[in-house]
């Protein structure tokens, strides 16, 4: 029964895990699709420069043509963004168990202050080690494996003692007692030997559960670290030159200093790197919702057993 708990309650965890796991790409979708309407509005901005430098005589129809084009494109990927985020919104709701007609919950955007305090990876192996319900399911395997193995060898030592025996055989005698193990000639070799098998392959199952859950961990966490190392190359560098760039590409456009092929360049670049940030941060909450699930500690201890480490 106890073996059994623990492997309902893993269940429950796994659960919980996908529901996590479902409200990161919720908010990440969202995300991006708030980013695809920014991306829209810079396009079409754009757009109305050509169009007003054409109408002043300083622009071409080739420039008009090029923006427009540019703006389409944002219009498309707008559409895609607002049906991904509309297909993960229903994904997160059904896990919920929640109507998407009636149930609209308000959802907590994903945080990108910066990376998450993580334990060291011996720590969090140990971790999993001890609070992966799976493992104890394994552990708890093995233990009744063990009882069993123990309790086929105690039926193969029931013995009966006999002292003096009365018997009556027309008149009553007595005779010498004995000691006969029973049965004679079955010590149930064949279950013992039958409990050692089942022993021995849920040891091997506990060495593979193990294994497996040491490597989750490894590269669970090896994810995070390169997920949030990305993501702050991003939001120091990339997002900001790229912006920089594009207000002065149209800066000289609209002065006349060049044609708008830079400008289209530069926008190009920025809407580029503002989905890729939004990926790079979808790809570090979900490793750390997997990091979660590799240890089976939710994120609030793994943070306050890591500060406890920091003050020891």
């Amino acid at each position: 029964m106890q073996r059994r708990i623990l492997e309902l309650a893993h269940q429950a965890a796994l659960l919980a895990g996908d529901i996590r796991l479902a409200y990161v790409e919720t908010t990440a979708s969202d995300r991006l699709l708030g980013i695809a309407k920014e991306n829209q509005a810079s396009a079409q901005r754009l757009f109305a420069l050509a169009e007003s430098r054409l109408e002043a005589a300083a622009g071409t129809v080739i420039d008009v043509n090029l923006a427009q084009l540019e703006f389409l494109v944002t219009e498309v990927a707008l559409r895609d963004a607002e049906l991904a985020a509309g297909e993960a919104r229903r994904k997160l709701l059904l896990l919920l168990g929640l109507d998407s007609r009636d149930a609209r919950p308000v959802l907590v955007e994903l945080s990108d202050e910066g990376s998450f305090p993580l334990l060291p990876l011996e720590a969090l192996e140990q971790l999993a080690l001890v609070r992966r319900l799976d493992v104890r399911a394994s552990e708890e395997a093995v233990r009744q494996a063990t009882a069993e193995v123990e309790r086929q060898g105690g039926l193969s030592l029931r013995t009966i003692d006999v002292g003096i025996a009365a018997e009556k055989d027309g008149d009553w005698s007595l005779g010498p007692g004995i000691q006969v193990e029973l049965p004679l000639f079955d010590q149930n070799q064949a279950q013992v030997a039958k409990a050692r098998e089942a022993l021995a392959q849920r040891e091997m199952i506990l060495v593979a559960v193990r294994l497996s859950v040491m490597q989750e961990v490894n590269s669970a966490l090896a994810r995070a670290d390169a997920s949030w190392d990305a993501l702050a190359i991003y939001r120091e560098q990339i997002l900001t030159r790229s912006a920089d760039t594009l207000a002065k590409a149209r800066e000289s456009y609209q002065l006349g200093k060049t044609t708008i092929l830079p400008a289209l360049e530069a926008q190009r670049q920025l809407l580029a790197a503002r989905s890729a940030y939004a990926q790079r941060l979808l790809q570090a909450a979900t490793a750390l919702s997997d990091l979660e699930r590799a240890t089976g500690t939710p994120r609030e201890t793994l943070l306050t057993k890591h500060l406890e480490q920091v003050g020891r």
